[in-house]
């Protein structure tokens, strides 16, 4: 790689391959290396979107990154959580160092190094499970998350741990160019109406089984949440060719009237 002002190629390790010419290089330090972001237009246009055969309805939560309509559950992988030990030593043994020493640098560069971990590790997971989201579902439907409201509250540091903001909107892009249609719903109400006959149970947020008293219906509320957001998506949805769009038959689940296959359940990846 040339970079203008240096005389010499730099040599890359990890770069792709590209026909078009680029439009601009941005090279960062982070944690004592050095990344080259090149920014180029493929030209590609998004492909038509896909007849909707398998939906699915997600709900984001702290104890289970998320949990899907048809049962299937993501634990949350804690990244920062688990690596607090280690950065709080790192960070102790920097604050004894003298400020601009080559022992205060070294310990500086330790205290980063974990911080990269911690974002290196969250980019895995998120990546991946959204990939696999989007190549399993023909239409996504999430929560509509006001995560800047949310992390005012006592759980800012879980909220921003679970890096829920990064997960949608990967799911949001990675759907666009695989012809899938990810849709963001108003989540009012969803943890607290039936999924199954639209009857309000209200709940406090140790109560984590809805039972509902007018059909029976008794499940985890997580699992009830994802049901109402998808049946809420697809009730708003105007896409030809979708399943079971704004039914809601008494005694019956919105898992069934869309058909949403149980197969394959989703793996909690990328933790390490």
């Amino acid at each position: 790689m040339r970079i203008p002002g240096i005389r010499k190629p730099i040599r890359c390790r990890g770069m792709q391959p590209f026909d078009q010419q680029p439009s601009r290089l941005t090279v960062v330090r982070r944690a004592g290396k050095w990344f080259g972001r090149i920014l180029i237009d493929d030209q590609k246009q998004p492909p038509p979107k896909r007849p909707i055969h398998k939906a699915v309805g997600i709900d984001m939560g702290l104890n289970s990154f998320l949990t899907t309509s048809d049962g299937q559950h993501v634990e949350c992988p804690k990244y920062y959580r688990r690596l607090i030990p280690q950065l709080r030593r790192a960070q102790r043994l920097l604050s004894r160092r003298t400020r601009g020493s080559g022992r205060w640098k070294r310990a500086l560069l330790r205290v980063q190094r974990i911080h990269a971990k911690i974002v290196d590790c969250r980019d895995d997971f998120t990546h991946k499970l959204s990939k696999q989201l989007v190549a399993n579902y023909d239409f996504i439907a999430a929560e509509k998350l006001n995560i800047k409201g949310m992390v005012r509250s006592n759980l800012a540091k879980s909220i921003l741990d679970a890096a829920w903001g990064q997960f949608l909107f990967r799911c949001d892009y990675k759907a666009e160019q695989a012809g899938v249609t990810f849709v963001q719903d108003n989540p009012s109400g969803t943890s607290i109406d039936c999924s199954r006959c639209g009857e309000p149970v209200p709940k406090t947020l140790s109560d984590r089984i809805h039972k509902c008293p007018k059909c029976g219906l008794t499940i985890d509320r997580d699992e009830n949440a994802a049901r109402n957001v998808l049946m809420r998506a697809l009730t708003n949805l105007s896409t030809p060719g979708a399943v079971g769009v704004g039914t809601r038959t008494e005694g019956s689940t919105s898992t069934k009237s869309i058909g949403i296959s149980q197969a394959d359940p989703l793996k909690c990846v990328g933790q390490t």
